[in-house]
């Protein structure tokens, strides 16, 4: 027996079912054949005389008889397995797979787990750029609101753009535990469906629009709600005053989280680590972003990371398949904006990575274009930009920066999703060429269907004598360029359509001939060093003409 139990209990291994049966056996047998000695020795201290009862003492004999031909029979019996191997330990995790704890998603889930605890907040609102995160931490909220017993039961429920009240309903019933038929539930029967459950946190994901929570049948006495949505606007309109949103990850989470999904390991060539971290940061703190990049390129050869590489700093996604999907999210942010809101967006764009965008400069370039509909003054020019930049921010496609309302920024992603999205619409063409030397202005007729073209900031030393083929331009940026010094003649012969110019911080001291041809231009701006060298050369031009008479 002693043999088997060290078979049993041998390191890295575990008794199996068979032999705990066996042993269960034996404990019982053993435990009679101890009550029958105590049993016997009680008699033969209490009488060694020829008294004894011996009829007693024989039926102790033959009951011991029979146990010892038991025992024999359990030691005799033969075991398929004693021991089996020990299962690895399954430790339940802290968080779900998809959810990786970093400091602002951290933050975010700590903000919104104490503002389920606070008896105050009925609705909770979450917000975040799209691919940012916000339906993979709902979840997460769920789980552990479950988990630590906040509510009774928790249901999650996609909203999107064009919501199907009858099928939210269903949904949210069949998490209930109900069983439904396919006819729709009236509003009367979802009430009746969530209050006798008591406490119910009710997760709504998605959402675009204001929403009316009575029409879906969600009683505010009884459950508290989650409403994630990409516009913060959305949340506010619906008079939810718990606002949090969701940012953007670190440089160092980042790169943990792209390790992740890549696989790439420290101990990686030099090379290809330095690649790889340069790929990641072009993600810019984008979980979906570095998520589907980082999966893109797992067990990619190294001339392929470099590839990627060189794609991602042009905001070309076309020969990486899972880059695509990131825009393709995004760009339903876009397609969600009013024409005025998608034009200033696309303005935005013109400016180089990582600039900070003046509103005022912003307003000039739409008074420059006329996209702004029933504005008649320069104060409601102003007012209308300042809404749709505030639109834009709400929706998380422009960042605050600096003093509120006067300067912004875009991120890096979407930017390349901007571009990538204007320079693939017809007539509405929002191309940035970042050239690193003086560009090549024979290719010129790439861009001859650009409704805005910014080559500012590049270097530029010379414009074509050929006028470029631009009929259809409508804003151009040549700002920057400070060694720029002429335009020539007939540079504007061709653009006929121009109605915003930007030539500050350059060094042109007169403008050409062409400039007749511009009979569309609305704004054209220059800065007091090139208006103060205008004024002299007109002054000399004027005293000269003088002089001849």
């Amino acid at each position: 027996m002693n043999d088997r139990q060290s078979q049993a209990n041998e390191v890295g291994r575990v008794p199996s079912e068979e032999f705990k049966c066996w042993l269960k056996k034996v404990e019982e047998v053993q435990k009679i054949a101890e009550e029958m000695a105590h049993k016997v020795g009680g008699e033969r201290k209490q009488c060694f005389t020829w008294f004894s009862d011996l009829g007693s003492r024989y039926s102790l004999g033959k009951k011991a008889v029979k146990k010892k031909a038991l025992i024999d029979e359990l030691l005799q019996e033969k075991l398929d397995n004693i021991s089996l191997p020990m299962r690895t330990q399954v430790i339940k995790p802290l968080f779900n797979k998809d959810f990786k704890v970093y400091q602002s998603t951290k933050l975010a889930l700590q903000k919104v787990m104490d503002a389920l605890k606070n008896d105050g907040v009925h609705i909770i609102g979450l917000s975040g750029m799209g691919g940012v995160g916000k339906t993979t931490l709902a979840k997460e909220i769920k789980r552990q609101a479950l988990e630590q017993n906040m509510f009774r039961k928790a249901i999650m429920v996609t909203i999107s753009q064009n919501p199907n009240l009858d099928i939210i309903r269903e949904k949210m019933a069949e998490q209930l535990g109900i069983n439904i038929k396919q006819e729709s539930i009236s509003l009367e029967k979802l009430f009746s469906l969530i209050k006798p459950e008591g406490q119910v946190l009710i997760i709504l994901d998605d959402v675009w629009r204001r929403l009316d929570l009575s029409e879906i049948g969600i009683p505010h006495d009884c459950c508290k709600i989650i409403m994630t949505s990409r516009s913060l606007e959305v949340c506010t309109s619906m008079g939810i005053k718990e606002n949090i949103q969701l940012g953007f990850l670190s440089p160092e989470d980042s790169w943990e989280l792209f390790k992740a999904y890549s696989e790439v390991v420290e101990s990686s060539s030099e090379l290809q680590c330095c690649v790889a971290r340069d790929v990641a940061s072009e993600c810019k703190g984008l979980p979906l972003a570095i998520a589907t990049v980082g999966r893109a390129l797992r067990g990619k050869s190294f001339p392929e990371w470099e590839d990627a590489l060189v794609q991602l700093r042009a905001s070309v996604p076309d020969n990486i398949s899972e880059l695509k999907d990131v825009y393709m999210q995004l760009k339903l942010s876009y397609d969600h904006l009013s024409k005025e809101a998608q034009s200033c967006f696309l303005l935005c764009s013109l400016f180089p990575e990582d600039a900070v965008i003046s509103v005022e400069l912003l307003t000039c370039y739409a008074m420059g274009e006329g996209f702004l509909q029933c504005v008649n003054t320069l104060q409601e020019t102003k007012n209308r930009v300042l809404s749709l930049v505030s639109k834009l921010k709400a929706s998380c496609l422009l960042l605050e920066e600096g003093e509120e309302g006067k300067m912004v920024k875009m991120h890096d992603v979407v930017r390349d999703v901007a571009i990538y999205i204007g320079s693939n619409e017809n007539h509405e063409g929002c191309l940035s060429k970042s050239y690193q030397n003086e560009p090549n202005w024979d290719k010129w007729e790439t861009v001859k269907e650009c409704k805005r073209l910014s080559v500012m900031n590049q270097s530029i030393c010379t414009l074509p004598e050929k006028p470029p083929e631009c009929s259809y331009v409508q804003t151009l940026l040549l700002q920057w360029n400070l060694e720029l010094i002429k335009i020539p003649d007939k540079f504007f012969e061709k653009m006929t359509s121009l109605r915003g110019l930007d030539l500050r911080w350059t060094s042109i001291s007169s403008l050409p001939a062409s400039m007749s041809y511009l009979t569309n231009l609305q704004v054209i701006l220059l800065d007091h060093c090139n208006l103060l060298v205008m004024v002299l050369g007109l002054f000399i031009f004027l005293i000269s003409v003088l002089c001849n008479y």
